[in-house]
């Protein structure tokens, strides 16, 4: 054994306590019921505890219930909705700002707001007929295909017979 090995070497605040020799219980040994098991956890969370759940103080405030008129009936609906309705509101009265605040908004969402061109859409009319036209060709050379599979399996052809027709 080295000299740091010793416990008389080590500086007494370094020291690990020792159990007196011979004791089986008391100091440094305690009871089996009172030790750690393996797979047991003490206080997993640590001093400062299990953290909670944060909630958003804006999402918490747009989700409360309010009342609001709308189409002469007092109706309840949550804030974020009324918001939108005020914003949307003013849009239509000329407020640029409102204006650009629902068109982000419906757009965030995936709405569709502002329409197309007529060049635009007679390409799209367009290109949705060829595609119908296209479909309705497949559909009509899988259906042959269907009827002579089908036709094949009811009367099988024999390569014999074949040879006598030719």
């Amino acid at each position: 054994m080295s000299d740091k090995d010793d416990p008389s070497w080590q500086r007494p605040w370094e020291r690990k306590k020792q159990p007196k020799p011979g004791a089986t219980k008391g100091y440094c040994l305690p009871p089996r019921e009172h030790t750690i098991k393996p797979g047991e956890k003490r206080n997993p969370w640590g001093r400062k505890g299990k953290p909670g759940r944060k909630l958003d103080p804006v999402k918490t405030a747009l989700s409360q219930p309010t009342q609001t008129v709308l189409n002469g009936k007092l109706t309840e609906i949550d804030a974020e909705t009324a918001l939108m309705l005020v914003h949307m509101k003013k849009a239509l009265a000329g407020d640029a700002r409102s204006a650009k605040l629902v068109l982000d908004e419906a757009r965030h969402r995936g709405h569709v707001i502002i329409g197309k061109s007529p060049e635009e859409l007679a390409t799209e009319a367009a290109e949705l007929a060829e595609r119908e036209r296209l479909s309705r060709k497949i559909i009509e050379s899988l259906d042959r295909l269907a009827e002579k599979y089908r036709r094949e399996r009811l009367d099988p052809v024999d390569p014999a017979r074949v040879a006598c027709e030719e």
